[in-house]
């Protein structure tokens, strides 16, 4: 884990999962809506709040109306300090995705790097 300091916020097209560590491959899918996956810097971003947690599938935003067009969310991750975690290989490591979050998820704000 590595503290990272964001200078710009980072807009990005998300797909929220119907729960934590369900559907997290399937929000990733490049067939799932978001094209071009492979030009992207993939994010995975947990939220806990009083509803319980939320989290999405994020990839960067390439043009302002994607949200739109694909029928995404939009997310933007403020400027500031982050707990992270790069995970290599995302598609051989679904489980570490949520075990990454189980740990981290103690210090919010945190996001996952996906490669």
């Amino acid at each position: 884990m590595t503290e990272i300091n964001i200078e710009s916020d980072l807009n990005l097209v998300c797909v929220r999962t119907k729960s934590f560590s369900q559907g997290i491959e399937e929000a990733f899918n490049p067939e799932n809506k978001i094209p071009n996956q492979q030009e992207r810097e993939c994010y995975g971003i947990y939220e806990e709040n009083k509803s319980g947690i939320i989290y999405r599938a994020g990839m960067s935003k390439k043009d302002n109306n994607e949200d739109v067009e694909y029928g995404l969310e939009n997310y933007t991750i403020k400027k500031g300090e982050y707990l992270t975690v790069i995970i290599n290989d995302w598609k051989n490591n679904i489980p570490k995705i949520g075990q990454t979050f189980d740990k981290i998820a103690k210090s919010q704000p945190a996001i996952l790097r996906i490669i």
